[in-house]
């Protein structure tokens, strides 16, 4: 048999994350000072970033044709490439100091936020009109 010498260790670690996910819920992001509550902060400003882009593909490609669609994808897959290995670069000149995840989620926030405004102003005639039922395109078909 295993033991009981993971219990003790199991359940601190459990009282710690539950302790996180109710601490990190009721940080205030204006005036954060710990290392702790920005790494929070700027994490939350990613989701909401990465959420909005997420809706806004979804809304742009109800406007495109098939291979419009394919395209953005493409460059959407790119784009995150570089995000990720762009901001991984950040991290990576902290080494293993306590900044390294505040500066990936900030960068990730960042980048995200400009992709977004970047989205809606080279898409901008797309999103005005009107929604195209999916189908695949005919050769020759343009807008």
């Amino acid at each position: 048999m295993f033991g009981r010498k993971w219990v003790q260790p199991f359940i601190i670690s459990s009282f710690i994350l539950f302790l996180h996910n109710d601490i990190a819920t009721a940080i205030e992001c204006e005036g954060a000072l710990s290392n702790f509550a920005m790494t929070e902060c700027e994490k939350r400003e990613f989701d909401t970033a990465n959420k909005t882009l997420s809706e806004l593909l979804q809304e742009l490609k109800k406007h495109l044709y098939a291979t419009e669609r394919k395209a953005l994808d493409r460059g959407q897959a790119a784009w995150l490439t570089y995000r990720n290995a762009h901001c991984d670069s950040i991290v990576a000149t902290y080494g293993t100091g306590s900044g390294g995840p505040l500066a990936g989620f900030k960068c990730e926030a960042d980048l995200t936020k400009d992709r977004v405004k970047q989205l809606r102003k080279d898409f901008s005639d797309s999103l005005r009109a009107p929604t195209i039922t999916p189908q695949p395109d005919l050769p020759g078909t343009t807008r």
